[in-house]
């Protein structure tokens, strides 16, 4: 039977978006916590950017497998070629994401960068989906597109005065190239491959990536022994709370049938939360162009929320979204749900299993709120 034949079907997959908004809206605002521990990590290390991105990566891929190896998922895991692809896609998307982020801030400033990575890829899902239903998006999902990026264009401020000409052109490519690759992840992985649950594909893919970074940031040099207690411990918070539990949760909602243009504009709540803790961690002063912009971007996700979370009941084929099979049914049509050791371990305190991308674009997207004080 079609998973949403009957009213009860839609119930249950309005049942499951909804849990998956609130999963993503978690994941999103751990990302938040990025800023003030990149800020300490780069106060109190040598580390350059990437190296920060790839040590994290690293480690919070470690402690991903470590989870899915405990649990039994890493055993679990299909060896197919369809595991094998979307595997190899997210690293290689959270790779070039990272590299292509952190050059960018290196040429023209953390305001361009963040502003434009974080713009560009609800934009650019929205346009891919435009085209792949033929059908343009609703008039909430519009007016949230343009909410979200004047907000982000508020909040990340002007750019810097003395980017060049040329630097400024190459950091505004690399930035785009960034965003693309973040809404590539966001639709690459809103269907789920049997059997590949969050934990196992977010740590293999996170070693991965993590590894590539390793190799581009080596000219640039990793001293560990730079680190003293306090960035440590930054490093801890950004490797569990920011990389460990905030992409679990994203992909544990975004595999619970959020739609790619939600998830990714849910994500603009990741400067909004670095904002906030910026003002009551660091002490930095909430100017009044982004305090409406941090208005600006609440609007945003709510607009975006209402037509995708909203309880529908039409057939399938009717709207795209609205009541298609879950990604991933057993054989009775019934939906595997990923999320639901997400929803329990994350009320219980543990990161193992959250259920779960998008990856190192947030490390020091977060540290231009931290550690300015534009905000």
């Amino acid at each position: 039977m079609h998973a949403c034949a009957g009213h009860s079907g839609c119930v249950t997959r309005t049942s499951s978006r909804s849990a998956g908004y609130a999963l993503i809206t978690i994941g999103t605002l751990l990302w938040g916590t990025g800023g003030v521990a990149g800020s300490l990590v780069a106060d109190n290390s040598t580390l350059p950017l990437l190296s920060v991105s790839a040590v994290r990566l690293l480690a919070g891929g470690t402690l991903l497998l470590a989870a899915a190896a405990a649990t039994g998922r890493a055993q679990r895991m299909p060896r197919t070629p369809a595991s094998a692809r979307r595997i190899t896609a997210t690293a290689l998307l959270t790779a070039v994401m990272t590299a292509a982020y952190f050059q960018s801030l290196a040429l023209a400033g953390v305001a361009v960068a963040t502003a434009l990575s974080l713009g560009i890829a609800p934009l650019s899902v929205a346009g891919y989906t435009a085209i792949r239903t033929r059908r343009m998006p609703a008039p909430r999902i519009l007016a949230a597109l343009a909410a979200g990026t004047a907000g982000l264009a508020l909040v990340c401020g002007a750019p810097q005065a003395r980017t060049s000409h040329a630097a400024l052109a190459c950091g505004v490519v690399l930035a785009a190239v960034s965003g693309i690759a973040f809404a590539a992840l966001t639709i690459v992985n809103r269907r789920v491959v049997p059997g590949l649950t969050p934990a196992p594909l977010l740590g293999i893919s996170f070693v991965l990536a993590g590894l590539i970074s390793l190799a581009w940031s080596l000219p640039a040099g990793i001293d560990l022994g730079s680190l003293n207690g306090t960035a440590w411990g930054a490093l801890g918070v950004l490797t569990l709370f920011q990389t460990s539990v905030g992409y679990l949760a994203f992909y544990a909602g975004l595999q619970q049938g959020v739609s790619s243009t939600a998830a990714a504009v849910l994500s603009l709540l990741e400067p909004v939360a670095a904002t906030v803790l910026a003002i009551l961690l660091l002490g930095q002063h909430l100017a009044i162009l982004a305090g409406g912009a941090i208005v600006i971007l609440l609007t945003a996700v709510l607009l975006v929320r209402e037509p995708d979370a909203a309880a529908r009941t039409t057939t399938a084929g009717s709207t795209p979204d609205a009541c298609m099979p879950a990604a991933g049914t057993d054989a009775k049509g019934r939906p595997i749900n990923p999320g639901e050791a997400t929803i329990r371990l994350a009320v219980g305190g543990a990161i193992g299993e959250l259920g779960s991308d998008a990856t190192a674009r947030t490390v020091m997207a977060r540290h231009r709120f931290a550690g300015s004080g534009q905000s």
